[in-house]
């Protein structure tokens, strides 16, 4: 039997290699908390919008716009286009991810933030609906109390065992190894 092993590179590369892999991983996490920094405060911002539109005009029947379409929430889209080389996750891969998501965040979060957190670690949903997928990816995660539904679209963390949440914790955007 044949293996095609890769020699390993001699040991005055390797330490110039690590060097720069750490720098990359500081570097990332820098980006990573730089990105949920402004990813609450977006969440802040869209919460303030729908609050003033609901006020402006109010969805209950009997006002005075009931036979009128509300407008759409200004601003720009909840859910921002995915990464040209973002990873495409799906199964236990995204669910992983978005469990790390909700750890990492401490609060309830509505999908299309949980969504928006994908995106923007470099995540992409894999199938044609990408909602529906991540909604029945969060409804397995109820069933097994990793998660709770607060609300409707609204999730939060469940029962996680510590050893989960350390690796919820401890995991970055576009990292392969979700498994």
């Amino acid at each position: 039997m044949r293996t095609n092993h890769r020699p390993l590179l001699p040991f005055r590369d390797r330490r110039a290699l690590l060097d720069r892999s750490q720098e990359l991983a500081d570097a990332a996490g820098r980006v990573d908390d730089e990105q949920r920094r402004l990813a609450a405060e977006f969440a802040v911002l869209r919460r303030e919008l729908g609050s003033i539109r609901d006020r402006l005009w109010p969805a209950q029947p009997g006002r005075a716009f009931r036979n009128a379409r509300r407008p759409g929430m200004p601003g720009p889209a909840p859910i921002p286009p995915a990464a040209r080389n973002a990873v495409p996750i799906r199964g236990r891969a995204l669910r992983y991810a978005s469990v790390a998501v909700l750890a990492r965040a401490g609060s309830p979060m509505p999908l299309a933030e949980i969504h928006r957190a994908l995106h923007l670690s470099g995540f992409v949903i894999a199938g044609d609906h990408a909602v529906k997928t991540l909604g029945d990816a969060l409804a397995y995660e109820c069933r097994a109390a990793r998660v709770r539904r607060t609300a409707r679209g609204v999730y939060t963390t469940g029962e996680l065992s510590p050893a989960r949440r350390r690796r919820a914790l401890a995991l970055r955007g576009g990292e392969r190894s979700l498994a």
